[in-house]
Order: structure tokens, then sequence, then C-alpha cells
């Protein structure tokens, strides 16, 4: 999923990201671990801020702030 959002944000210029942020659910920790990264590297690659924090479950979760070009 993070893989098409970044498709077609980089290379169609549709920034399609969730307004109300994205929590990973996931029981394999190092998968975890890889999309958390994935979505931080986004800042540099896309030009995206985003921001990290835990749920009420503990699960991570992801806003982003996509700078409006034009």
């Amino acid at each position: 999923m993070i893989d098409f959002l970044e498709e077609m944000h980089g290379v169609h210029g549709r920034p399609l990201w969730p307004r109300d942020g994205l929590t990973l659910h996931t029981a394999n920790p190092a998968g975890r671990d890889r999309m958390g990264q994935a979505l931080f590297n986004l800042d540099r690659s896309l030009g995206i801020s985003v921001t990290g924090s835990r749920n009420s479950n503990n699960q991570p979760r992801f806003r982003f702030e996509v700078s409006e070009v034009g």
C-alpha cells in the first residue's frame, strides 16, 4: 500500500495520503519497522512532512502533510 501511495504521488502527481493518517496493523515487528522507515523516507523523496506516534493500542500511527505545489 505504501508503495502504491508513493507511486501515485511521485510518478503521477496525485497525493492520495489519508487525511486522517495511517495506522500500521501488523504482528510482524520487522515488517512494521520497514514500513515505518519507508514512511519517514517519504520526507526526503517527496517533500512530505511525516509525523509518527502511537495509538491507544500502541500501534504506530503516521500523519502526513503534503505541500501544495503551484
